[in-house]
This record gives C-alpha cells, sequence and structure tokens, in this order.
C-alpha cells in the first residue's frame, strides 16, 4: 500500500499488535519474542557421552576445587562439555585480516564449531575483531601471533600441521576433492580481503585450495569462506575433541577463572593468587 495509506493503518492498529502483523493486515495478539536473537540458536549438546574430564584427564587440585565450586552446576557442565569437544587438530590462520567485522566473524565460526588455536599473521594489518560481533567468543581462544611468514609456516610445519592457503590458482583443488582421511592435522590460511594470501604463504602452503561455485560470483567474503571451509571439516570429521592433558588442564583453569565474574579477590584470600599470570 501507499505509505501514506500504511502510516495511517499502523497508527490506528490495537497496541497488542506487533509490527508484522500491522504490515500484513492481520490481527491478532501480540506474539511472544524469542529470548535469543534471530539467526542464533544454543549449542547442541552432543549426541554421544563425553569422556569425564575432572579427575580423570584432568588431575584434581585444591585450586581447581575452589574455582569448581564458586560455579553453579549448570555453568560447570557446560564449560566441561565445550572443553571435552575442543579440537587441537584444525587451525585457523587468519593473514592480514583488515576488516573487524569480517575478523570477528570468522573467529566466532571457528569458536563455534570447537576450534581452539588461531593463528594471526600481522605482516601489514591488525587484527581487531569488533567486539559486538565476537560475542566475546575470542575470550575462550588461543592466539598465536607471527610478524613473519615465515615464523607461522615454520611453527606450523613443525608441529605436523598441513597447510592449506586457500587461494585460487591453476594448481588449486576443490575443497571437496582432498583426501582429509589422509591428514591429521590440517591449517587453513586466510588472506586479506582485497589482497589475499601473499606470495609467500601460497608458496610455502602444502597446497591451495579453493570452494566450487557455481554462479557469476566470483568470491564469497572472507567469513562466507571461512564458514563453507571449516563446516566442510567438520563434515568429514576432521573436528574432533583431542587436546592433549596437559592443554585441557590449563584451558580448564583458564575457562573457570573466566566464568567467575571476580576471581581475583576469591583466589588471593585462598593463596593462590600467584599462580595465574593472566590474574
Amino acid at each position: 500500500p501507499p505509505a501514506s495509506r500504511l502510516l495511517v493503518s499502523m497508527a490506528m492498529a490495537p497496541q497488542n499488535m506487533d509490527v508484522a502483523d500491522q504490515l500484513s493486515g492481520s490481527v491478532g495478539p501480540r506474539r511472544k519474542l524469542s529470548k535469543n536473537p534471530v539467526g542464533l540458536a544454543p549449542a547442541r549438546e552432543p549426541d554421544v557421552d563425553l569422556p569425564a574430564l575432572y579427575g580423570e584427564r584432568i588431575e584434581k587440585s585444591p585450586m581447581l576445587d575452589l574455582l569448581r565450586e564458586s560455579l553453579k552446576p549448570s555453568r560447570l557442565e557446560r564449560i566441561e562439555s565445550r572443553l571435552a569437544q575442543r579440537c587441537g587438530s584444525v587451525r585457523l590462520v587468519l593473514e592480514n585480516i583488515s576488516d573487524e567485522h569480517n575478523a570477528a566473524a570468522c573467529l566466532r565460526t571457528f569458536e563455534g564449531l570447537g576450534g581452539q588455536h588461531v593463528d594471526v599473521i600481522e605482516t601489514v594489518d591488525h587484527l581487531r575483531p569488533c567486539r559486538s560481533v565476537t560475542k566475546s567468543c575470542d575470550r575462550w581462544l588461543t592466539f598465536h601471533r607471527h610478524y613473519r611468514v615465515d615464523s607461522c609456516m615454520d611453527s606450523l610445519k613443525d608441529q605436523g600441521y598441513t597447510v592449506i592457503a586457500t587461494h585460487l590458482s591453476e594448481e588449486s583443488v576443490p575443497l571437496d576433492e582432498i583426501e582429509f582421511a589422509s591428514i591429521d592435522k590440517v591449517a587453513l590460511v586466510f588472506g586479506n580481503e582485497r589482497r589475499g594470501v601473499s606470495k609467500l604463504a601460497e608458496r610455502r602452503a602444502d597446497m591451495c585450495a579453493v570452494v566450487p561455485m557455481a554462479g557469476f560470483s566470483q568470491s564469497f567474503n572472507i567469513s562466507v569462506a571461512v564458514a563453507l571451509f571449516l563446516s566442510h571439516l567438520r563434515s568429514v570429521g576432521m573436528f574432533a575433541g583431542n587436546l592433549h592433558r596437559e592443554e585441557l588442564t590449563e584451558l580448564y583453569k583458564r575457562w573457570l577463572i573466566l566464568a567467575n565474574k571476580n576471581p581475583k579477590p576469591l583466589l588471593e584470600k585462598h593463596g593462590f593468587g600467584e599462580e595465574v599470570a593472566y590474574l
């Protein structure tokens, strides 16, 4: 309808109608809005029983006991559930990502799928994720910052990672044709929004990969590309809870501290303040 008629009809609509009813012309009681924003959903619990962590894979300690006692059982259960599913065999490498919203979306997708380690290469641009987009997901991740491409590549390969650069070239392999069953650990490199991955990162990578496209568009936004790549890795079983005991213990301590509203006075009161350097 014309704008004038629309404004009049909305002004005359009963106060218990919501905007959608007013626009559609239907009359009825106001619908209750979901507490979750559109597009968001609570994380689904795993379908299989997860191995016990505390007292099994994570050694008990007085400090951890103290932190555990300060949290609600539901909060503690969620932390342990997420930690048990944390994956160390897939790493996200972001090279000179300049847009704060893109950076935040990439991190949020990676964390949401169960990733833990993010390598950040900052030879030109610095990673500054937008806080309103990350929703604080970056607090739960482990970052490794590099100021040279070579140092990042050397570190990843020394740890046994197969480095895949997301880059279009004559040698690029479609993502769905890569035999991930033969790869134990993989690091995905995503480059700057305009320039792509650097020539050095391309040369040092073990292979280049692309997402097959069937439309007229020649590329995806980087955050979409990250989601597509990581979702494929999850579908082929690359995302699995496989952190070693030492890292599980360190992350468990860190996460319990993050989950506490005011952990420093609590730990200092019981003589544990000096044991946690990042408080």
